[in-house]
């Protein structure tokens, strides 16, 4: 578990698969997760057993907590974690607006990329951003991660951090 002084991050359990089928099922999450149709409990359930072998999976999700409270407000995830080229991507999500501009995001990030670099001795991280989305990208650059390609699909962009 990493933890800062407003959140911690720890890995997803079996009694997260309700949290996790609303987050996953929230139709305002899709356009930034590429989510197209709905999961069953049933393959929110299996992505649980999956995250105990992250190694295998190549993806590795950890739930942010509100450190006062233990209330996992969003999940941060490594993903396509590729180990002999030491890089992998990022994707957050702090679900609910009254949780965001808290500094949860933030936090999350700079405990993800110690978990990338201790765990998995990764160098660099990439994300995709869409390009209106100003509050991730304000996010992402405040964390240290810089534009590395413009478009590479009309209206997202790459970025990256070097750890």
């Amino acid at each position: 578990m990493r933890e800062s002084k407003r959140i911690y991050l720890r890995q997803v359990v079996f009694e997260d698969y309700q949290v996790l089928l609303e987050w996953e099922n929230n139709p305002e999450n899709w356009e930034v997760s590429g989510t197209k149709t709905p999961f069953s409990e049933e393959e929110i359930i299996d992505f649980i057993v999956e995250q105990a072998n992250f190694r295998d999976t190549g993806q590795l999700r950890l739930m942010i907590c509100v450190s006062e409270n233990s209330t996992p407000v969003g999940a941060v995830d490594l993903f396509d974690i590729d180990e002999e080229k030491g890089t992998a991507g990022v994707g957050i999500l702090v679900d609910r607006q009254e949780n965001r501009r808290k500094g949860y995001a933030s936090d999350a990030l700079d405990l993800l990329k110690a978990v990338a670099k201790d765990l998995f001795s990764l160098n660099r991280l990439n994300c995709t951003i869409h390009s209106y989305n100003i509050g991730s990208i304000r996010l992402f650059e405040k964390s240290g991660f810089r534009l590395a390609e413009r478009n590479i699909t009309p209206g997202i962009d790459q970025y990256t951090c070097r750890l």
